[in-house]
């Protein structure tokens, strides 16, 4: 399983590294308080908000809040969702407690005998608008506001961000954006040959940037593995994007124009426009993998 999340480049850059002097000692009995404040300024948009929102969907980081098309996609793999790290003592190592908006305290009194522990980080779900609500108004004075989109967005929360490939280029962000649109709309990942294929392709291409030899593969395979969610994830925001349209022909402009069903030569005119304002050879044979794999059919 893996996360996302886009780095604006009008927010302040994310600290990455878990910063241990942030380790806080709390009290079992105020811990599900103190959690739900913090998510509440989060979700609500706070000013004062201090941890970190990732999406369960590449397409939505890709195609909401990428503003300008080419800054730095952070890809998180996490092992376990709806989970609190912690530990007894400041030197013991953190394990994990589970932990879910729907069911909380009587888990921590599960898995924590003693009364105040170090809560070193948390992953959890918030995309259920009813149980986020009822969650906050249960240990916090307000509930989610209205137009906090947490559950269109998939969102997941992070008191801090685990380690994370990032796939900076603007070369590889066209990459990314090509293979999302291709696969979104003729799902051409569900074959293993081409899966294989892709990563080898990536690989050739990012011999020297382990962070985004790293980065393709999990994305890849999430996109092989998560192509039905992917696509009903994202496609309300692909298709408002659509009708906002765009006057920049870049790869996010060109990606939105593959997915444009509604006009009979948009694949064709997408494959021009890339091969024209988008010329690299990694574009290019990604998208000789896709052409092969067409014609096969």
């Amino acid at each position: 399983m893996a996360y996302f999340h886009i780095e604006d480049a009008f927010e302040q850059r994310i600290n990455y590294e878990t910063n241990t002097q942030s380790y806080q000692l709390i009290n079992k009995a105020q811990a599900d308080t103190i959690i739900a404040n913090e998510i509440r300024l989060q979700v609500n948009g706070s000013q004062q908000r201090s941890i970190y929102s990732v999406s369960k969907s590449l397409g939505i980081v890709l195609f909401k809040y990428n503003k300008i098309g080419d800054n730095p996609l952070h890809i998180i793999p996490v092992g376990y969702l709806n989970h609190l790290e912690v530990a007894l003592t400041p030197d013991d190592i953190p394990f994990i407690v589970p932990y879910d908006i729907q069911n909380t305290s009587s888990l921590l009194n599960e898995f924590i005998n003693q009364e105040s522990f170090y809560l070193h980080n948390y992953v959890i779900d918030v995309s259920n608008n009813v149980a986020l609500n009822q969650y906050l108004r249960t240990y916090t004075p307000v509930g989610k506001h209205p137009y906090a989109a947490c559950e269109k967005d998939k969102e997941v929360l992070m008191r801090h961000i685990t380690p994370n490939f990032t796939i900076s280029d603007e070369i590889y962000i066209d990459a990314v954006y090509l293979i999302y649109a291709l696969n979104h709309r003729y799902s051409f990942l569900s074959s293993l040959s081409v899966l294989n294929q892709l990563k080898d392709c990536c690989q050739h291409y990012t011999q020297y940037n382990e962070e985004a030899y790293h980065g393709f593969n999990i994305i890849l395979d999430h996109l092989s593995l998560y192509q039905q969610f992917e696509y009903f994830a994202s496609n309300p925001v692909i298709l408002e994007k659509q009708k906002l349209g765009r006057f920049i022909c870049d790869m996010y402009y060109i990606a939105l124009e593959i997915l444009d069903t509604t006009l009979e030569d948009s694949l064709v005119n997408a494959w021009n426009n890339s091969t024209y304002y988008c010329n690299y050879k990694f574009l290019y044979n990604i998208w000789e993998i896709f052409w092969q794999w067409k014609l096969s059919l």
